[in-house]
């Protein structure tokens, strides 16, 4: 019984409050976004590499979209009433809260762009196995198969700026 009553509450307190439910949702999805990178492997192929990263782009935010439009029981449907304008008013107010349905969408975007492994295996454009290195600060990035010394290097550089963009472009 005293489970059914917290559920009840947390309902009730999810309904009232947006930020409840965002704070709820980008709990999940920095959770889900830790999964990941742990299970990550970019495949270094440069036919695949742009599609197999945007899926981890686009499905979450997507997902979390729908997720919150179901849950906040959002429909934008046509505000033509014969008998006035009340009823236009309500389906704006429910409109409003579209946006509070995107916004877990761009903290799963700001994490994953922030996190810089996914933009950077898109950003590759060459074959190679995904390894991770470990000279200074630890590093996953697609070696490059049958390259001399500096062309690898002049690799590592770009796959590092790359990284950095990812992450520098997040905080702006």
């Amino acid at each position: 019984m005293p489970d059914q009553q917290w559920l009840s509450k947390l309902k009730e307190v999810i309904g009232k409050s947006p930020l409840a439910l965002n704070t709820g949702i980008g709990f999940v999805l920095l959770g889900l976004e830790k999964m990941t990178e742990l299970e990550f492997q970019c495949p270094c192929n440069p036919y695949r590499n742009a599609w197999f990263s945007s899926a981890f782009f686009v499905i979450p935010a997507l997902m979390s979209i729908i997720l919150m439009l179901i849950i906040n029981k959002v429909r934008c449907a046509s505000c033509l009433d014969s008998a006035g304008g009340n009823r236009c008013a309500l389906r704006w107010k429910k409109c409003g809260k579209l946006m509070s349905c995107v916004t877990p969408a761009v903290v799963w975007l700001t994490l994953v762009f922030f996190d810089g492994n996914y933009y950077t295996c898109a950003a590759t454009s060459w074959e190679g196995d995904y390894v991770n290195v470990d000279s200074g600060a630890p590093l996953k990035w697609c070696k490059p198969l049958q390259v001399n010394e500096a062309e690898m290097e002049q690799l590592r550089i770009l796959f590092k700026d790359s990284l950095f963009w990812s992450q520098v472009g997040t905080l702006k």
